[in-house]
C-alpha cells in the first residue's frame, strides 16, 4: 500500500510488543529479553536517523 512507518510509530508498536512478550513469553519462563531484540531496535534508530539526515537511502 505504500505506507511506512516512522520512527515513533516503530517505538511504540516495539514497545507494546515488549510488553505482551515480557508478560506471556519472558517472565512466565523466567527469561531475559534476547539481546538481538535491542540490537534491531538499535538499528532501526540508525536508519531512520540517517534517512532524516539525508544519508544513504530511504527505503
Amino acid at each position: 500500500s505504500g505506507l511506512r512507518a516512522d520512527a515513533a510509530a516503530l517505538e511504540d508498536a516495539f514497545r507494546l510488543s515488549g510488553f505482551f512478550f515480557a508478560r506471556h513469553v519472558y517472565e512466565p519462563r523466567g527469561l531475559e529479553p534476547p539481546d538481538a531484540r535491542a540490537g534491531f531496535l538499535a538499528a532501526l534508530r540508525r536508519h531512520h536517523a540517517a534517512v532524516k539526515a539525508g544519508v544513504g537511502e530511504a527505503g
